[in-house]
């Protein structure tokens, strides 16, 4: 039986609550109803003490160093058996393509926020019953030395519980909701991030100057050197040996670029390439708050084939030159040996007979 987890990660809003021990509510409210199909079969989300209600999505706080906060969460089992679940705090991270917000799973090693918050649960799976919520409260305390900016991590629960199926080989999936918590720990804010590089590969079949098949996949990565969140549009287009743009590729937008980390990013396959020269792809990136940034790279697309083709027609053409050339040259050196010859048999004296007598 092979298994894997599926994660989803709940985003933005803020607020904050009180910390103690696991509160058991007897029913599920009206905000805790059952999720809509295709979601996961339980409810895992920031939860206020004073409306008794989920109002948010995930959790926003400014802490300076040192300075603690309590909130709470809401886990529910809108289902007919009881569910268990595995809670851990965890490190946010950027995924390597696409730049998605993501937390650390279970057991990887948390050297950030993921160490700031003490959940009530401990290291135990927590069990929750049929029709059930339970008001989780945790404690989230910066520490003395940590540095001016932006921090993210987040709380995940994970649904353990057995699943119930008939033999052979199946795929179990694991069910798991994140909620990420935003940190900015006041100081000086030094926005800042880099192109630090921009990929183009194309393929340009034997045939692609007739067919139109030529492709060229273009990407580029962004790196946030600074202390905050980057989030922006970024622009792509390309330019010819003449600065003529003959491709404009959909804008993207950038969102939760943590500091210190990197992401690739995609662009739509660019199809039909121009037929032959040199090709420069340009990326211009504008996050809010700072400077636009820009890189390019360039490429040539080399139609091969009609090179061949261009060059066999230009030799045939020179062939042609030259034997025409050479029949010009024979003819010439034919008619300039005929006129030698008329005027050397006109220059023999002729001798007139003599007479006899």
């Amino acid at each position: 039986m092979r298994v894997c987890q599926r994660m989803m990660l709940c985003v933005s809003a803020c607020a904050l609550a009180a910390f103690a021990t696991p509160e058991v509510l007897p029913s599920l409210p009206a905000s805790a109803a059952s999720p809509p199909a295709g979601a996961p079969s339980f409810i895992f989300a920031p939860y206020n003490a004073s409306t008794k209600g989920v109002i948010r999505a995930s959790f926003h706080y400014t802490l300076a160093p040192g300075n603690t906060v309590t909130d709470s969460l809401v886990l529910a089992n809108p289902t007919t058996q009881e569910q268990t679940f595995r809670i851990w705090a965890a490190d946010a991270y950027n995924t390597t393509l696409g730049g998605a917000l993501a937390l650390r799973p279970d057991g990887y090693p948390m050297f950030q926020v993921g160490t700031w918050i003490t959940l009530p649960t401990g290291a135990a799976d927590y069990g929750v019953a049929p029709g059930q919520e339970v008001i989780l409260n945790f404690a989230l305390r910066v520490p003395p030395n940590a540095i001016p900016g932006d921090h993210v991590g987040g709380i995940e629960a994970l649904n353990i519980s057995p699943q119930q199926g008939g033999s052979g080989n199946k795929i179990l999936v694991h069910e798991g909701i994140g909620v990420p918590l935003f940190i900015n720990v006041p100081g000086p804010r030094r926005p800042s991030a880099a192109i630090t590089a921009v990929n183009a590969a194309s393929s340009v079949p034997l045939f692609a100057f007739i067919t139109g098949s030529s492709q060229a996949r273009v990407g580029y990565q962004i790196t946030n050197t600074g202390n905050t969140i980057m989030r922006g549009r970024v622009h792509v287009w390309a330019t010819n040996l003449f600065g003529n743009t003959v491709k404009t590729f959909p804008s993207q937008v950038v969102g939760n670029l943590l500091p210190g980390q990197q992401a690739n990013f995609p662009t739509p396959l660019w199809k039909s390439l121009p037929i032959a020269g040199p090709q420069t792809v340009h990326v211009a990136f504008s996050p809010i708050g700072s400077k636009t940034i820009t890189g390019s790279t360039s490429f040539w697309v080399i139609p091969w084939l009609l090179i061949i083709l261009i060059l066999l027609l230009l030799l045939a053409i020179a062939f042609w030159l030259w034997r025409r050339h050479r029949r010009q040259a024979a003819v010439g050196s034919a008619e300039a040996n005929k006129s030698t010859g008329t005027e050397a048999a006109a220059d023999v004296p002729t001798q007139e007979p003599v007479p006899t007598t």
